[in-house]
């Protein structure tokens, strides 16, 4: 358009990163965790976990630390006392069909600063991640049948293929939900969420 300045506002963090990792490891240690509490219809959804030190939960989360460690100072610019740290992470395993679980719906983590996905054990149709925009009223304003090119402006969804090892970081205040499991395999992720923390100065005695 000329004559017109165009600028962008309120851009929205996303990132991606294919981790080296053993995930025959984590495949086996979800499925030790789900023999131990109930599943349902749809799969199963693991209470947050309680110990992140221990293996082989331990190594991934160590990786999303240092991925969200390189965010922290390359994206916000955060002085060295300010952190990001993570506060909970927990396991979904949607299984084949239409059943839904709590991660099929939309849902945002309230209280929390950035949200991580890491794709333990998925194939094609086994579901994607679908961000929804802070924008999400202009659904509202602009039906998606009236846009011919979807752009920064009109984009009304943003679609993650789930894909093995890789991991997908986001604001925790993105509406966000996982489509349901098409394929013959479950689907296994974990995810975890932090908030920004300060670490005060040691007082010297």
């Amino acid at each position: 358009m000329s004559n017109i300045n165009i600028t962008p506002l309120f851009p929205t963090l996303f990132t991606e990163q294919h981790l080296n990792i053993d995930n025959q490891k984590l495949v086996d240690y979800a499925n030790s965790l789900r023999q131990q509490s109930p599943s349902r219809s749809g799969g199963w959804q693991s209470p947050w976990l309680e110990d992140l030190t221990q293996e082989p939960i331990a190594q991934l989360l160590d990786l999303v630390q240092q991925h969200w460690d390189q965010i922290a100072s390359e994206v916000f610019s955060f002085p060295q006392e300010i952190t990001i740290k993570i506060t909970s992470a927990w396991i979904n395993c949607n299984d084949p069909g239409l059943e839904q679980l709590n991660n099929n719906y939309y849902h945002l983590h309230g209280g929390n600063f950035l949200s991580s996905v890491y794709y333990v054990d998925c194939c094609e149709q086994s579901g994607n991640l679908i961000l929804i925009p802070p924008h999400h009223f202009l659904d509202y304003a602009l039906p998606y049948q009236l846009v011919g090119e979807q752009n920064l402006f009109t984009a009304q969804r943003y679609h993650v293929f789930a894909e093995q090892g890789k991991l997908v970081t986001f604001p925790s205040w993105i509406n966000h939900f996982a489509e349901p499991n098409l394929s013959n395999t479950t689907r296994i992720s974990i995810a975890a969420v932090s908030y920004t923390h300060l670490t005060l100065p040691t007082k010297r005695i």
